[in-house]
């Protein structure tokens, strides 16, 4: 006797967004080769005539589904679309949701970081102790260039 058994998604698990792929494992039983599995998505008549075919054993995927709670079905069915007895059926009911958008809230001067006033004064030590570097480097240049007119 097959047998079937939903994976994913889960039953009552929430879903970020509007799609999901459906997996699922089926025991004795070849999709596509035994027959196929007749899929309900949210459709209280879970007749024949209503169902999407899944006739391969890889993961199906819905897309744009509604936000809300659905309710899903899986059956294996024989080739010629008749249901094994007992049925070879699980179901699973799960909700869709809108990702949530985290707000950000910018503040002018963070009070974690520098202010920009500090900020100011640092660089203006830098650029004078760098300006003092080289003034002083030129003026030992000078100089030991002076000394060495003398020397000759």
């Amino acid at each position: 006797m097959p047998q079937i058994k939903i994976i994913s998604p889960t039953d009552n698990q929430t879903i970020l967004g509007d799609k999901i792929t459906i997996s699922f494992i089926v025991g004795d039983f070849s999709v596509g080769q035994d027959g196929y599995l007749n899929l309900w998505l949210d459709n209280p008549k879970e007749e024949a005539s209503t169902a999407a075919k899944i006739t391969s054993q890889f993961d199906y995927n819905l897309m744009d589904l509604p936000m809300g709670l659905h309710k899903m079905t899986l059956e294996a069915v024989k080739s010629n679309n008749i249901s094994f007895s007992p049925k070879v059926k699980q179901s699973v009911s799960f909700t869709t949701v809108l990702p949530q958008v985290p707000t950000i809230t910018l503040s002018p001067t963070p009070n974690n970081m520098p202010s920009l006033g500090n900020l100011y004064n640092w660089q203006h030590i830098l650029l004078l102790t760098a300006l003092v570097i080289i003034v002083v480097g030129c003026i030992i240049k000078f100089i030991w260039g002076r000394s060495q007119i003398w020397e000759n």
